[in-house]
């Protein structure tokens, strides 16, 4: 192993391409970037001037066909609104290049779809696969019956530059890929709950008879929870932020903020993927499909009065 440790070093950095430079490129890729020392940005694709400058040392272009046309690169990473991730994550694969696509992969299943078809398969950004002390493959979440998964947020300056995204594509695709991913199970049937503005709540039936109930939005402070309970009690609690006491130990230690770790180790993964070596926790764009398709359900629940929706099972899904 430490070989093996010792080779991967003096192997050159992995030369990325940034497409878009936003707020969660700002403040997630490019601090966690500056402590992976096997990858570079080299190129950056961003219409906003100002918006390049940020990445400081690759050569910067205002789309992604010239990003791809004027640099050699090894990978892409796609940072750009939701609605723009499908043609730029294909523009990206039509040039034979490994690409990780931010969350979401799209607007749509149907996106998502078209995603997963195209070669070579782009993997997805949901970076709280990464975070620590997730309850994935214990005993006792194989015997959960009930879950519920919470994620709040506040206004501040995460999306100044742009409208505020919606809460269901931008948390709650969070929320259903981490419940499905470590549950290994599958949405058969949503339903919309009333909720106040700015909020989603929804209901879930899973396979293996899992209830999963999501509340996502805006709220007074920030916070993500998962909350997994058999029918004896809670059998495993994930949250960030971290309690009081661990984020003092993390500051004493010097260790990174929760989020930006997360990010760190999704691009460390992603680096391993590009120089072909396997990699579990990294979705690939198919796995990503049941969850888009979730929430195209949970929009139609609710423009029906709350009705339940079934959850089609697309056959390119996992």
């Amino acid at each position: 192993m430490k070989a093996r440790s010792l080779r991967r070093r003096r192997l050159p950095p992995v030369r990325l391409g940034l497409v878009g430079v936003g707020a969660v490129a700002e403040q997630g890729y490019l601090p966690a970037l500056a402590g992976v020392s096997q990858a570079e940005i080299v190129a950056v694709a961003e219409p906003l001037a100002g918006r390049r400058r940020l990445v400081l040392g690759a050569s910067r272009f205002e789309d992604v066909d010239a990003m791809l046309a004027g640099e050699r690169l090894d990978a892409a990473i796609v940072c750009s609104p939701p609605e723009l991730h499908l043609e730029h994550a294909l523009a990206c694969a039509r040039a034979g290049l490994p690409t990780l696509v931010e969350k979401p992969p799209g607007l749509t299943a149907a996106q998502a779809d078209a995603l997963a078809r195209s070669r070579p398969e782009p993997l997805i950004g949901f970076n709280r696969r990464f975070a620590r002390g997730l309850p994935v493959a214990r005993r006792a979440v194989e015997r959960a019956t009930q879950i519920k998964a919470v994620f709040e947020t506040v206004p501040d300056g995460w999306v100044a530059d742009r409208p505020a995204p919606d809460p269901l594509l931008d948390l709650g695709c969070h929320l259903l890929d981490l419940c499905l991913w470590m549950t290994h199970a599958r949405p058969l049937e949503v339903c919309a709950l009333p909720a106040p503005r700015g909020r989603w709540h929804f209901e879930a039936e899973l396979t293996d008879g899992l209830r999963l109930s999501v509340e996502c939005g805006l709220g007074s402070a920030y916070r993500e929870l998962i909350e997994m309970r058999d029918a004896s009690g809670t059998v495993g609690t994930w949250r960030l932020p971290e309690p009081a006491l661990a984020q003092r130990i993390g500051r004493a230690l010097s260790r990174p903020p929760a989020l930006i770790a997360t990010w760190r180790a999704q691009l460390e993964a992603f680096v391993r993927v590009v120089r072909g070596e396997p990699e579990e926790r990294l979705a690939r764009a198919r796995e990503a499909i049941p969850t888009m398709a979730a929430l195209d359900a949970v929009r139609i629940s609710a423009a029906s009065g709350q009705a339940p929706v079934g959850v089609p099972n697309h056959p390119g899904g996992v």
